[in-house]
């Protein structure tokens, strides 16, 4: 007897049968990853020694080597998520409440399953063979070395960054600056799941096994975009016509900065799960505020603005501030006007004292993070003051700033 919920969606004729039969298959897949997943964390062991061993004991010594062949197996089968079919692809942009969606819809989302599902099992079979290296005798990577459990999680985590990234990058050329933060880079909410699980994964990698964290391969995928350098061979296959790099980076990093509110129950928490990246963002700010660049005040704002939401998610950086307050004191005779923006984009005269005190108190006291009145500072306020907003951040911190926090208070 079929269960209520299937019985629901299948009276609808060939529509709902086509839904349920790629329901129904993609539950099979994913139950049986999940059930290998479950079978290595509970039943696996590294093996002692080979000598002397029941015939089964060498089976099971054997099946670790087995398994990693079968997953690199799967991974070429599958592929990549950019080479999906534009057909496939396009169901990301899909909406339906009725909760009938057609097979590509369901194809779509099993890659995004088996693409996890891989990085899972490798972290699991690595962490349960005690750090012995697996090889997978029978493959041979393109360079003539031997692929291991760790080669393969790298270059399968490498590739779905990179794709996720290339998808981002899509979406980001109908974004305009007025949206750069009500509208974010996920194309679906599996999509933003997904990018969570990635950062709770590389940060317990990070502080379990030493690897890098997951700001670290976000950097070392994102610097050679913005530099114009070629990507490494890690990160290949990233799209090459982003019509605006440094924009999108911004955009990027603001909103992944976002998701380190969730928690591991899925909750937003204003708590910090995960490190800042101050590092890599003063590249990026030095990169905006450079004469040579000649950024306009629509591109300026939008990473200000940018830069206010990462000063409101992280402790604000002194090195930030002071990279703007060289950049604003040598342009403060800018208009920081956006013609497109019409009336909203002009600047606004305080004609008393006490004006002039109220739009310091708005610039000392900024909105929630995900507030309206934070996500429209775009059309209420220029770069400028945007920048007061994170200079108030910065002198309004507790801790003892240093010698950087007080030549900022000198000045």
């Amino acid at each position: 007897m079929k269960p209520p919920i299937e019985s629901f969606f299948c009276f609808s004729g060939q529509a709902g049968n086509l839904h349920c039969e790629s329901e129904n298959l993609r539950q099979q897949c994913v139950s049986f990853l999940q059930y290998v997943k479950v079978f290595l964390h509970r039943y696996l062991e590294p093996s002692l020694d080979a000598a002397h061993s029941h015939p089964y004991e060498q089976l099971e010594q054997q099946f670790p080597s087995a398994l990693l062949e079968e997953l690199f197996s799967i991974t070429l089968l599958t592929g990549r998520l950019k080479d999906l079919p534009a057909g496939v692809q396009s169901a990301f942009s899909m909406q339906n409440h009725g909760k009938i969606f057609p097979p590509s819809w369901h194809l779509l989302h099993l890659h995004l399953d088996i693409h996890w599902s891989v990085l899972e099992i490798l972290h699991v079979l690595g962490h349960r063979m005690q750090s012995q290296v697996v090889y997978a005798h029978q493959f041979v990577n393109l360079t003539g070395e031997n692929l291991t459990d760790t080669s393969l999680f790298e270059e399968h985590l490498c590739s779905l960054l990179c794709d996720l990234t290339g998808l981002a990058m899509g979406k980001y050329s109908k974004v305009r600056p007025t949206e750069m933060l009500s509208s974010n880079p996920f194309h679906c909410l599996c999509t933003k799941e997904l990018w969570v699980l990635l950062m709770y994964l590389l940060e317990n990698r990070n502080k379990v096994l030493r690897t890098q964290s997951f700001w670290s391969y976000m950097n070392s995928l994102l610097k050679p975009l913005v530099t114009g350098q070629p990507p490494s061979e890690h990160f290949g296959g990233l799209p090459t016509h982003c019509k605006d790099p440094l924009g999108f980076t911004w955009w990027l990093l603001t909103h992944l900065a976002m998701l380190g509110q969730y928690s591991r129950n899925g909750t937003v928490q204003n708590e910090k799960h995960f490190g800042d990246n101050w590092t890599f963002v003063e590249g990026l700010l030095k990169m905006t505020c450079n004469p040579k660049g000649g950024l306009a005040e629509e591109q300026v704002r939008m990473h200000v603005h940018c830069c206010l939401s990462l000063s409101l998610l992280w402790e604000p950086s002194t090195a930030a501030v002071s990279t703007l307050w060289e950049y604003y004191s040598k342009n403060l005779n800018a208009s920081f006007t956006v013609p497109w923006l019409g009336v909203s984009g002009l600047g606004t005269l305080c004609k008393t004292p006490l004006a002039l005190l109220e739009q310091a108190r708005s610039c000392c006291s900024p909105s929630a993070l995900r507030s309206p009145g934070h996500t429209q500072l775009y059309r209420s306020a220029n770069s400028f003051h945007i920048f007061l907003r994170v200079l108030a951040l910065c002198l309004g911190q507790d801790r003892a700033g240093g010698v950087p926090q007080r030549q900022i208070k000198g000045r």
